[in-house]
C-alpha cells in the first residue's frame, strides 16, 4: 500500500490530478462535521476515531492520500496503515 500524509491546505494538483486519472484515492481522517464544511470532491471520511471500523475499505494495493486539517491525525493513520 502506497500512502501520503498531508494537510488540507498542501492538496496540490498532483492529487487532484491522481484523482482524476483514479490513480489514487483521498482518505480525510477529519470528523464527520468539518468534513461536511469543506472537502475534496470524491475523497472518503474516515475520522480518526472511527478509523478502524472503516479499515476493511483500505485496499492494499491502491495509492492512498491521507489528509487532515494540520497534518497531525493524517500522520497518524499513515503511520498505522504503513504498518500494516
Amino acid at each position: 500500500m502506497h500512502r501520503c500524509d498531508r494537510c488540507l491546505s498542501d492538496v496540490d494538483f498532483i492529487i487532484e490530478d491522481a484523482l482524476n486519472e483514479g490513480k489514487a484515492k483521498v482518505i480525510d481522517c477529519r470528523e464527520v462535521y468539518v468534513y461536511g464544511e469543506e472537502n475534496i470532491p470524491r475523497s472518503i471520511n474516515m475520522p480518526t476515531l472511527d478509523f478502524l471500523s472503516h479499515i476493511d475499505l483500505i485496499k492494499k494495493e491502491e495509492h492512498y492520500h491521507v489528509i487532515c486539517l494540520k497534518g497531525a491525525r493524517s500522520s497518524m493513520v499513515a503511520r498505522y496503515l504503513d504498518n500494516q
